[in-house]
């Protein structure tokens, strides 16, 4: 059973990933965080397979260190953003990143296509 967290400072946005996310992937675990602390804390709680859908503006300062606990608890990382990342992206140890807006249904596949990557 796949574990998943899905971290957006936005109200709004989090829970329509949450009910997305839920029913593409009914047996996960999903787990939502509001900060960096929170993710931080939460990626100890990951069990394999399992991946994590970072917003790009909420974990800017401390990507580093958000990417380092991931890493540890080998999830797969999928990065969001209204912004055009490209160029920070290729200096990142992140396996996705999907510019916002975005359909939930390539958003679906975005999670899917990392949580293979982490299984291989």
């Amino acid at each position: 059973m796949a574990s998943l967290l899905i971290a957006e400072r936005d109200d709004g946005i989090r829970a329509a990933l949450a009910d997305a996310t839920s029913d593409g992937f009914p047996e996960a675990t999903i787990h939502l965080a509001r900060s960096v602390d929170e993710v931080l804390e939460l990626a100890a709680k990951l069990s394999r397979p399992c991946a994590a859908v970072l917003h790009w503006g909420m974990v800017q300062e401390r990507i580093g260190e958000c990417v380092n606990q991931l890493r540890a608890a080998s999830a797969g990382i999928l990065l969001t953003s209204a912004w055009n990342t490209s160029a920070i992206v290729d200096h990142l140890d992140v396996d996705g990143v999907l510019q916002k807006p975005f359909e939930l249904s390539a958003y679906l596949a975005s999670v899917q296509s990392v949580l293979e990557q982490r299984r291989l």
